[in-house]
């Protein structure tokens, strides 16, 4: 059965459910974590118990054993102190025991009794005190082939003054028990300095850290991926042997030790598997049965504040859940039209905010009208505020494409129009505004015209039409009174940039002509050389941006001139190597006046550069080529051609035709070739663009005539 878990997404749903496996699983589970725990813990102590067992007996055996040897070794002792020492025989079960035995004289020389090699071992004062009481010593020491070997020491005669050692190395699989070892456990036995003497497992390193200084207890220890439980015994061997203790560990892997448990581990998840089951089963019945129209509604609701506005509840409950799912549509749909037309009006707001030009606006307008209101066709008139009879009308259909023409509104109509929103039908035969011709020409009989003001004046109309006379509701009257506060708003900072837009360029073109007019020779030039040089960029393709830096670079390029003298800028004859030195100057003093100022910081390298030549021999700093920024390339061409075109108190201005020649012999070597190319195309275009002024300007008159027989 394929169960619906949306409703899973009520949190009321998750109550429920979380109540009834909890209630399931929860005693369920205690018990079985309970039984784990306890057998757990019962398996674990009956382990160490066993391990304590083995450690105590394989400390026993290993105790007897030691004890069987030093008696063996007093035997042999005995025997080699007796005056027939040299004819020594020794027991057969020696050779089992020991792996050899040697006689060790006070100057260290040897004598072996069993096995080959010289046996000799290095004793402490306190080793040698405890040999001198008659009693047998038990060292661990580093040999050759095995890291460390056990040896007993003892004493031939101890009355003797010669104080012979007989040295015996322990056979070491003698000692060990560890076959008697209970399962899969491990023993390791340890000296008294903590160093391994047996390890069964043959991984022992070091002897695990001891809970204290107690003579035994249990451990338990990481090795590896695995946990190993012990227990340990320190054997007591210092009257006997002179060492304090050996450590006998009994270890076993923990897992292995608790292997019973695996079993029960492996139903234990099961019978909680099955329970979960049994309970998920039942409550999904129940939680569905009374609370999928709730989450139905809920994830209405929250569709409505996730901005889905489109959202609707289909409840089939037959109860109140489908009443609460009937109103909670009829809402979501009102909600619905009021927040697209908010999100309308913001568009709106945003895209003709961006702009600064009327017609920008005007598109923006347009083409988000179509989700705001109910029309036919629209249509905006704009006024042009220094003429009061002209004006500017965009109209568009219903979605359709925006097309611009010349219109007439006289100020009897202009006055009209102040106020409230004006909504009429217009009868066959009737008087109709001119600035809703276009749209009566689209067929249109039923209008909508809204007043577009800043303060006081009147800056455009809003026209909505439709072809039939359905009237226009109250919430849409409202609509388009909000979008002409918008237009208004939107014409407003459009007019306040354009202003600080004019004021600036006057302002730069008020200073470049004071900079000319310090010399008549040189009046208008600044002005003159801006034109040639923005033509020059705007046929090279260069963005707006940087032609307004062409602008402002070109009215300020001679701006250093005001730092030199009047009587040498109007000098009539040549100029000396000194006077021509002085002139150059105004680069530099041109840098200087403006480098304060951030932003003329684009504008510098027009002030810099226009002296540059593109072989590099020109002034202030010699530079080539493309060092030369493409405004100080653009500029030297468009200096050269206004000064030499100009009248000069040393000379006539040259004819154009002489100009053009010496600025073409020029490319390669005074200017850029491209530049170059860039200006004569601007040259030979002037001719042609001044014929389609002059064509524009009539087929404008011509839409005028027209707009003028239609009223």
């Amino acid at each position: 059965m394929k169960l619906n878990r949306t409703y899973l997404h009520s949190r009321l749903g998750r109550r429920i459910l979380w109540l009834f496996v909890v209630c399931a699983l929860l005693p369920i589970s205690v018990l079985a974590l309970v039984s784990l725990f306890s057998v757990s813990s019962e398996l674990r102590q009956q382990s160490l118990r066993q391990l304590n067992h083995a450690s105590h007996d394989e400390g026993m055996i290993i105790f007897e054993r030691l004890t069987l040897l030093d008696a063996h070794l007093v035997s042999m002792a005995n025997d080699l102190s007796k005056p027939s020492k040299g004819d020594i025989v020794l027991p057969g079960s020696v050779e089992t025991h020991f792996r050899s035995i040697a006689l060790m004289s006070p100057n260290g020389s040897t004598r072996s009794l069993l096995g080959t090699g010289a046996l000799t071992i290095e004793l402490s004062a306190q080793e040698q005190r405890f040999l001198d009481s008659g009693k047998t010593l038990l060292a661990s020491r580093k040999c050759e082939d095995v890291q460390l070997c056990i040896y007993l020491v003892r004493q031939v005669d101890e009355s003797h003054a010669n104080r012979e050692l007989v040295v015996a190395e322990v056979q070491p699989s003698y000692l060990w028990g560890a076959d008697d070892l209970p399962g899969s456990a491990a023993l390791a036995i340890f000296d008294q300095e903590n160093r391994v003497l047996y390890d069964s497992a043959g991984d022992a390193a070091e002897l695990p850290e001891l809970a204290g200084h107690r003579s035994s207890g249990e451990l338990e220890w990481e090795d590896g991926s695995k946990t190993v439980l012990g227990e340990y015994w320190k054997l007591p061997m210092k009257s006997k042997f002179f060492h304090d203790h050996w450590t006998i560990l009994a270890s076993e892997d923990k897992d292995a030790a608790l292997a019973s448990l695996a079993a029960f581990r492996r139903v234990f998840p099961l019978v909680i598997l099955l329970a979960l089951w049994i309970v998920l089963l039942l409550s999904f019945i129940l939680i569905r049965r009374t609370l999928v129209p709730l989450e139905k509604l809920r994830e209405g609701t929250g569709k409505i504040a996730r901005g889905e506005f489109e959202a609707r509840v289909q409840v089939q409950s037959r109860d109140e859940f489908q009443e609460l799912a009937t109103s909670f549509n009829l809402m979501a749909g009102r909600i619905q039209s009021q927040v697209r037309s908010l999100k309308t009006l913001n568009e709106i707001d945003r895209a003709i905010l961006s702009s600064w030009d009327l017609e920008p606006i005007v598109k923006a307008l347009v083409d988000r009208l179509p989700n705001l209101l109910p029309y036919e066709v629209v249509g905006i008139t704009a006024v042009d505020f220094l003429e009061k009879k002209n004006a500017t009308t965009y109209i568009a259909p219903f979605g359709g494409k925006l097309q611009t023409l010349r219109s007439h509104v006289s100020a009897a109509e202009l006055n009209s129009l102040r106020g409230k929103p004006e909504s009429f039908l217009l009868e066959k035969g009737g008087l109709c505004p001119q600035y809703l011709l276009p749209l009566v020409n689209q067929g249109m009989r039923r209008f909508l015209v809204v007043p577009v003001s800043m303060g006081t004046k009147l800056a455009a109309v809003l026209a909505f039409g439709r072809s039939t006379s359905e009237e226009w509701s109250h919430d849409d009257k409202q609509q388009a009174h909000r979008v002409a506060d918008q237009v208004a708003v939107a014409l407003s900072n459009a007019s306040l940039v354009n202003q600080v837009k004019d004021m600036r360029w006057g302002t730069l073109t008020a200073f470049a002509r004071a900079i000319d007019a310090k010399s008549p020779w040189t009046a208008g030039h600044s002005e003159r050389v801006t034109a040639t040089g923005v033509r020059i960029g705007q046929e090279m393709g260069l963005p707006q941006e940087e032609i307004d830096i062409l602008h402002a670079g070109g009215l300020l390029h001679d701006v250093g001139k005001i730092g030199i003298p009047a009587a040498l800028l109007d000098k009539p004859g040549a100029l000396t190597s000194e006077e021509r030195l002085q002139i150059q100057e105004h680069v530099l003093i041109g840098v200087r006046i403006l480098k304060p100022i951030r932003s003329f910081e684009e504008c510098l390298p027009i002030v810099q550069e226009h002296h540059e030549r593109f072989d590099g021999k020109g002034y202030p700093y010699g530079i080539k080529g493309e060092d030369i920024t493409l405004y100080g390339r653009i500029f030297a061409v468009a200096d050269v051609h206004d000064a030499l075109i100009s009248e000069r108190p040393y000379r006539k201005g040259l004819p154009l035709e002489r100009v053009m020649a010496m600025i073409r012999e020029g490319a390669g070597t005074q200017f850029d070739p491209q530049v170059v190319d860039a200006f004569f195309r601007v040259v030979a275009g002037s001719e042609q663009q001044f014929m389609e002024q002059e064509r524009l300007a009539a087929t404008q008159q011509m839409q005028l005539a027209e707009v003028g027989e239609l009223q």
